[in-house]
């Protein structure tokens, strides 16, 4: 499924309404059904102590040939559901890191408002210049994908205690799937 997936330049994606959807993290993480901050379905949610930043790392059909996602997005909607005590919501800010056999890039988004306990949605397109990269870079990059993490980081150096990530989605770009037909 997950190669025909991609073959057909279909969008990927993880709501996490039922499960955790194949996702994994480095500290414990669940998924909730619980509704949070208008979120009325599920959500990933990666809970720490407050020592390591909380990072979510993608379900195998996030990973391998993405070739076809070449001018789409990436987005996903991040929410910092627990800080430590005198967090300022304006210190948080997305990082995206996409690794592949030829190398990585990491993508930081500007800090938007409140990322405490509200839903951010957060979206890159799937270019080279996006992500600082020449075009051979970037097709090799996406050709072989072995890991994609999504963390939240505080610009004041203490991490969140629990991060809840929902809707990841990468999204072809338009006609996608009649261009790889056609090939």
């Amino acid at each position: 499924l997950v190669a025909s997936q991609a073959a057909m330049g279909a969008i990927i994606m993880s709501d996490f309404a039922a499960d955790e959807d194949g996702w994994s993290a480095n500290l414990p993480s669940v998924q909730t059904g619980q509704p949070h901050a208008g979120n009325a379905s599920g959500y990933f949610v990666v809970m720490g102590s407050g020592a390591v930043t909380p990072q979510a790392f993608a379900a195998d059909k996030f990973l391998g040939n993405q070739s076809h996602s070449v001018g789409g997005t990436f987005s996903f909607d991040v929410n910092v559901v627990e800080t430590q005590l005198a967090h300022s919501a304006a210190n948080y800010f997305a990082r995206v890191t996409i690794a592949g056999s030829s190398g990585s890039a990491t993508h930081d988004f500007a800090p938007v408002g409140n990322m405490v306990r509200f839903w951010q949605h957060h979206a890159i397109d799937m270019t080279a210049a996006a992500w600082g990269l020449s075009n051979g870079q970037f097709s090799a990059l996406v050709s072989d994908i072995q890991s994609i993490s999504i963390s939240v980081i505080n610009i004041g150096g203490f991490p969140p205690v629990q991060v809840g990530y929902d809707n990841v989605m990468i999204t072809p770009a338009p006609g996608a799937a009649a261009m790889m037909a056609i090939g």
